[in-house]
């Protein structure tokens, strides 16, 4: 940083000299010692900054909902160490908006719901199918229970999920529920499609009274 306007020793303008360049008031002092905070600094997972604004990281000591949700999914996003661990988010990125915490909370005020004791999570996969970007268009909340029927897992052989080869057929278990042995691999992916379907619309028609309705059209339109 630099300083631009200087009045006298408590009274001055620093500039941070970054991609940002903004100009804060500070004391001679604090700009001596370094002691005055770049809010556009990226110190989350190498791309994440806190910008500047009302969102605050911590309230009373405890992480806010809204940076921990932020957090996680810029670590899922950028820590090569979280990809390697979870193999299912190695191709997974965040939009460039959402690195600004003020953006990304804004976004998490106007659309996070609670849901008496159950917890509430950050979707990607069900607005769009298959989609591997975090961003305002493509990411909803939803119950916890409705998020892990969409997330992916790996599997040791080259199988839908839900499929094992069983002799010269397959055999598909849904949910520990078994589906039936099929002669071929289309038929035990269809049986194990049908009964994901059934359980999605299930669980749409239980939350149907603590969900927006948005997340509940996504739920029946999937």
């Amino acid at each position: 940083m630099k300083i631009v306007e200087y009045e006298n020793m408590s009274n001055l303008v620093i500039q941070f000299l970054d991609w940002k360049g903004m100009k804060k008031k500070t004391t001679y002092q604090n700009f001596k010692r370094g002691q005055i905070q770049n809010p556009y600094e990226k110190t989350v997972w190498g791309v994440g900054y806190i910008g500047d604004g009302r969102y605050k990281v911590y309230d009373n000591w405890k992480p806010t909902l809204s940076y921990g949700c932020w957090s996680n999914v810029l670590r899922r996003c950028c820590d090569k160490r979280y990809k390697e661990m979870f193999p299912e988010y190695a191709d997974c990125v965040c939009c460039e908006e959402w690195y600004d915490l003020q953006t990304f909370s804004k976004w998490f005020e106007d659309h996070y719901y609670p849901i008496e004791n159950e917890r509430v999570q950050l979707d990607k996969d069900i607005l769009v199918k298959g989609n591997r970007t975090y961003s305002p268009s493509t990411c909803i909340f939803v119950p916890q229970s409705v998020n892990l029927i969409f997330q992916k897992k790996s599997r040791k052989e080259d199988l839908p999920t839900g499929i094992i080869k069983n002799g010269k057929g397959f055999r598909a278990t849904y949910n520990t529920q078994k589906l039936g042995l099929f002669d071929s691999l289309d038929q035990a992916e269809a049986a194990y499609n049908a009964a994901k379907r059934r359980h999605i619309r299930e669980l749409a028609e239980h939350y149907k009274p603590a969900i927006p309705q948005k997340v509940y059209a996504a739920l029946i339109n999937w």
